[in-house]
């Protein structure tokens, strides 16, 4: 029976055990079921969480991109109105400034004037007691520049700017100046004339005129139309002649010119040229660049004299160009720059009163030709630059004609009778004849004098 029960105990264990190893499996199975659906679950779960952390970040991320963006965009339409707003202040601005210089130009015109004396002093200062830097001959037409009291800045039409009395100077418009330029002329030819305020040497004399001053030609109404108003002169007639007539012997016909300041008087017409026609001339010859100048030897030397009263070297040598039709630059510092360079090859350690000099000189002057500039001065050195001091007009056989003192001719070989003390300093030469560049310019196209 023991037995009996012993083996119902067993059965009734094992029974047990395969019911708990059911239990547990189940449980393993249940547990495994619902961590499989809770893993499941977590995992939904996860990815709603990461779907909606990713929307929260994509939204805040987007947030920022759009607020970069909203504050790149800002900043750049910012930067844009700045660079538009610039751009139009800048315009205004130039606008305005526009404005200002034509209100600026209205209230400032240019003056102009034209040169009333036969000569006009030219001063580098306001005062009589400055230096005479050039002179302006009557009729040339100046810019006023600069004013004080009764002294007056103005720019010549080399250019050369200096200043004169207002009484050497009539005042115009530029319209005034545009009629004067347009209007009929003739230029004064002879070394000295004047103007009268009759066709007499007896009546009263109005102005003098000097070589290259130009006067406004009056006309007088004919039947058959306008013409230039003339008169025939009292230079024949009988032994009993009036003291008039003696007066004006010689003098064959008179021509009735107008002054810069308007007044009308009277000249001798072999004393004038019609402007128009003498402008229209070629290049001149050497003979004729040589034969002007000679017809000054003997004027007086005067330092800043452009005139036919007197003369500086530079000075000579515009005056006779400018009688052959060209304008020159005012100084030989300018001159030297002009022409074709003639080859002079100085050996400057040969000098004044050196044994060698007079070769030297022979071969310096041996490629010159009549009427070429002959430019002296002070070679370069490694402190200084190169100086020109003078020039002259070579006219052959070694001489020169140049305002030295005076207006004189003088030899540069050593051992002749009128030899220059300063030859040695020759450094170079230039040639006109057969070159074309600017500064030689013909008076026929300086808008100084044509319009």
């Amino acid at each position: 029976m023991k037995r009996v029960f012993t083996y119902i105990a067993m059965v009734i264990a094992l029974i047990a055990t395969g019911l708990a190893t059911e239990g547990v499996a189940a449980g393993r199975e249940t547990q495994n079921g619902i961590e499989k659906e809770g893993l499941v679950a977590g995992r939904e779960a996860l990815n709603r969480l990461e779907k909606e952390v990713m929307a929260t970040e994509g939204v805040a991320a987007g947030r920022e991109m759009q607020n970069g963006i909203e504050k790149e965009g800002l900043a750049a339409g910012r930067e844009a109105l700045n660079r538009l707003e610039k751009e139009v202040m800048a315009t205004e601005g130039v606008a305005a400034e526009r404005e200002a210089l034509n209100r600026l130009g209205a209230e400032k015109k240019v003056r102009m004037a034209v040169t009333g004396l036969s000569e006009n002093m030219m001063r580098a200062q306001p005062d009589y007691e400055s230096a005479l830097e050039t002179q302006s001959l009557m009729g040339t037409v100046v810019e006023i520049i600069g004013e004080k009291g009764y002294w007056r800045q103005v720019v010549t039409p080399e250019p050369y700017t200096a200043w004169c009395t207002n009484l050497g100077l009539v005042e115009m418009t530029p319209e005034e100046i545009e009629r004067y330029k347009a209007a009929p002329k003739y230029i004064c030819t002879a070394h000295h004339s004047a103007v009268y305020s009759e066709p007499s040497f007896a009546s009263q004399r109005l102005s003098d005129l000097s070589m290259g001053n130009l006067v406004r030609v009056v006309f007088t109404q004919t039947k058959k139309g306008e013409k230039p108003s003339v008169v025939k002169g009292n230079g024949k007639g009988s032994a009993k002649r009036t003291t008039k007539e003696r007066a004006d012997k010689g003098v064959k016909e008179w021509k009735e010119v107008r002054l810069p300041d308007g007044r009308t008087g009277w000249t001798p017409a072999a004393d004038l040229a019609e402007f128009a026609e003498w402008m229209e001339k070629p290049m001149p010859s050497e003979t004729a660049i040589i034969n002007t100048a000679l017809q000054f030897v003997g004027t007086p030397y005067l330092w800043g004299g452009t005139s036919s009263k007197g003369l500086d070297c530079s000075g000579l040598v515009r005056l006779t160009w400018f009688m052959n039709g060209y304008l020159l630059p005012r100084n030989a510092s300018q001159q030297v720059h002009l022409g074709k360079e003639i080859t002079v090859d100085a050996d400057h350690s040969i000098g004044e009163g050196s044994p060698g000099l007079r070769d030297e000189m022979i071969r310096r002057t041996s490629n010159l030709k009549p009427g070429d500039l002959v430019f002296f001065g002070r070679p370069a050195t490694a402190l200084k630059k190169e100086a020109i001091t003078h020039v002259g007009i070579y006219i052959g056989n070694g001489e020169i004609i140049h305002a030295s003192h005076k207006v004189r001719i003088n030899s540069l070989i050593p051992g002749t009778d009128n030899f220059y003390e300063n030859s040695h300093r020759l450094l170079k030469a230039r040639r006109f004849f057969g070159w074309k560049g600017k500064g030689l310019t013909p008076i026929s196209k300086s808008k100084a004098y044509n319009l």
